[in-house]
């Protein structure tokens, strides 16, 4: 009796896959040899991806005592019919590539015949809304396949002879999530950023895992397995994205190079956040003597809202830029030269050529791809004082997840928008670049160099600056803290300050350093504060 043909679906608890009457007729999509384990790297099996021509997937499993006997009969494209195996419940840890609940086994006497069918596809996507994956809808239980347009990427790290890099992608719900992408797959994006591509650029990232990491979702590709797609119009799934793209009525607006972030990671360690950096009050940051990295826990307690809140900058570096204009008002050829050296200064004078590109950015030269970046002084405050802190583009970003482009487009007419009061009440652990300006102005406003509310954090840092500063009971007590506060309040820099602290980690921006201005010592945005002598400093 010939093998009846079935499909990936039909396999279930109930059949008897290991009849040589049932068969599959199947395309080999993905392939990979699975080791033991990420540190012993003898190989375990060799593993599959099967699709079928109704679109079904499967996970085959081929053990390492038979690979010799099949391993030659298979490479990802190929089609074939695969009969008497045996299937079982697919339980793969973090490594299930397929939503089905059952995987297929092989057994030596399995059947395997090469055949010529052509209405199999190459590829199936499961494609997983970002929003469903930020918010744990999804199930992290099996590796599943994502698709967006790189908003963003980050330097590349390189540590224990692997490399990798963050991308920040946004799908077409406008919703964002960030990837880490490992060693050939991080080569490929550097390689093609270093081509000096112009948005959008379309990827797609095939078998993604996710777990959930202090209370977000950490994504990364699969070591083994993980593919990418990367702007290639022949794989439909792109050619249709980038279609509903163009039919976009909002595309011209949103179109910019893509720029590279010091770091868009959502995730940090204690060690990093404050390595060399003093530990302080906010009072404490008028007795440092020497410019340099500073760390300080306190309250968003209101907006400085006698700044503006957005500058201009350049998409490739995220600095100010200055309009180049035909009439007056223009930059001079001699103050363009300053420019390219970072010496830039709008003033009155002689048009440049009209050649030139319409802004001038004072570390790439003539550019014309800018857009509206968030530049928000913010007042911060503890026990011990407050002082205007300024949170940049990406921080901005991450706490009310809307860019200044958006912003400035939906309420062009509005000096201040009313979301931006989203970032008060905040409680954060700052890291801050304290310039020679800062130190010699003893000025109030402070650049933050990063910012986070991880708890696991703010914990560590609050046992650590227990000894010099005095931590309020509400605190200790809602970052889970056995302290005993103690009753000399001049003995010890008073740390205290109430909010909420549900915000997302924000990493580093770049900017150009904002004017300064100086405010009373005793004003103190929206919340009054009280001041206590400090004169400790901590520093790692």
């Amino acid at each position: 009796m010939a093998a009846i043909n079935q499909f990936i679906a039909d396999i279930n608890g109930f059949v008897e896959t290991k009849s040589k009457h049932f068969s599959i007729t199947v395309r080999v999509m993905t392939l990979w040899k699975m080791p033991e384990s990420t540190k012993n790297k003898a190989i375990k099996s060799l593993e599959m991806v099967l699709i079928d021509a109704n679109g079904g997937k499967v996970q085959a499993t081929i053990p390492v005592r038979f690979m010799k006997e099949f391993e030659h009969l298979f490479k990802e494209g190929v089609v074939c019919r695969i009969s008497g195996f045996d299937h079982a419940l697919n339980i793969n840890g973090g490594y299930r590539c397929s939503k089905h609940e059952y995987k297929i086994v092989f057994l030596p006497d399995t059947l395997v015949d090469s055949v010529e069918y052509v209405n199999i596809p190459l590829h199936v996507f499961d494609f997983t809304p970002f929003a469903e994956i930020s918010n744990f809808i999804a199930s992290f239980d099996y590796c599943f396949d994502i698709i967006g347009h790189i908003q963003a990427y980050s330097k590349p790290v390189v540590e224990n002879g692997t490399k990798r890099i963050s991308v920040e992608l946004e799908d077409q719900r406008a919703d964002r999530l960030k990837i880490t992408l490992w060693n050939e797959h991080a080569d490929r994006v550097l390689t093609l950023m270093d081509a000096n591509p112009e948005y959008p650029i379309v990827l797609i990232v095939q078998y993604v895992k996710c777990k959930k990491y202090y209370s977000k979702a950490s994504v990364t590709t699969n070591i083994y397995n993980g593919r990418i797609y990367l702007n290639d119009d022949k794989i439909p799934e792109i050619y249709d994205y980038k279609t509903r793209m163009d039919d976009n009525e909002n595309k011209a607006a949103s179109i910019h190079r893509i720029p590279i972030l010091s770091s868009i990671s959502g995730y940090t360690t204690y060690e990093d956040f404050v390595k060399e950096a003093a530990m302080i009050s906010i009072n404490g940051i008028n007795d440092l003597e020497q410019p340099g990295h500073a760390v300080t826990f306190g309250k968003i307690t209101g907006l400085a809202k006698e700044f503006d809140w957005s500058y201009t900058g350049c998409n490739l570096c995220n600095k100010k830029v200055i309009e180049i204009k035909k009439d007056d008002g223009g930059i001079t050829l001699a103050e363009l030269d300053n420019a390219q050296k970072g010496k830039i200064k709008n003033t009155t004078g002689d048009a440049v050529s009209a050649s030139l590109k319409k802004w001038m950015c004072g570390k790439h030269g003539p550019v014309s791809s800018v857009a509206p970046k968030f530049k928000l002084q913010v007042y911060v405050a503890d026990r011990s004082g407050s002082r205007i802190f300024t949170l940049w583009d990406r921080m901005v970003y991450n706490f009310i997840t809307k860019s200044a482009a958006e912003l400035r487009e939906k309420e062009p007419s509005v000096d201040y928008p009313v979301i931006l009061e989203e970032v008060k009440r905040k409680r954060c652990l700052f890291r801050l670049d304290v310039s020679n300006f800062n130190i010699k102005n003893r000025t109030s406003e402070v650049s933050v160099a990063k910012i986070t509310v991880d708890s696991d954090v703010i914990k560590k840092y609050l046992e650590v600056v227990a000894e010099d500063q005095e931590i309020d009971p509400e605190i200790s007590a809602g970052y889970g803290l056995n302290l005993t506060p103690t009753q000399d309040s001049t003995s010890k820099t008073a740390v205290s300050c109430t909010g909420d602290t549900e915000v997302p980690t924000a990493g580093d921006d770049t900017a150009d350093s904002p004017p300064t201005k100086k405010i009373p010592p005793t004003q103190a945005g929206e919340e009054s504060v009280k001041s206590y002598p400090n004169k400790r400093v901590r520093k790692l």
